[in-house]
């Protein structure tokens, strides 16, 4: 379907008709291969300029970052989704707005990952329930394994939003 469609764009552009393996040669000779799209949410310019500015600004403290802890939950999808859509990129653009895939943020069935890392080692990942209240979030990842985590790296500072 999407090669049709290159075919038909093709011959729309040269005037003239080309065959599908034609289209085909074209687009491997331009090193477009056939890929899956990145999957991200959109980011508008300000927010790519505020990112850009907090890693310049945090650029020279490399000493600092060795007590640097980060942690992050992420939730894995575990229904369908359909991955066989491609797109045709080169090498090197995979963040090229024509190549994303934008994904949906709704509630879906899938599973909580909770781990943390710092310069040279990692935490245990936690698997936590759909819904993590205070309570639970403080029995299951901050008493088991945040605090003996922070208590292993050298003056750890955890960062928080």
């Amino acid at each position: 379907m999407a090669m049709a469609a290159s075919a038909a764009e093709i011959r729309a552009a040269v005037g003239t008709t080309v065959a599908q393996q034609t289209a085909t040669n074209w687009l491997l000779e331009g090193q477009l291969r056939a890929r899956r799209p990145v999957a991200c949410i959109p980011l508008i310019p300000n927010h790519c300029r505020l990112r850009r500015e907090w890693c310049q600004a945090r650029a020279h403290c490399r000493t600092e970052w060795r007590s640097v802890v980060f942690s992050d939950k992420n939730w894995f999808c575990l229904g369908a989704s359909d991955f066989r859509v491609l797109v045709r990129r080169r090498t090197g653009e995979s963040m090229q707005p024509i190549c994303l895939r934008p994904r949906h943020t709704g509630p879906t069935p899938g599973v909580m990952v909770w781990g943390a890392i710092s310069y040279d080692s990692s935490s245990t990942l936690v698997v936590a329930p759909r819904t993590l209240t205070a309570n639970l979030y403080v029995s299951l990842v901050i008493q088991p394994v945040v605090l003996p985590f922070m208590n292993s790296i050298q003056g750890g500072y955890f960062p928080t939003r």
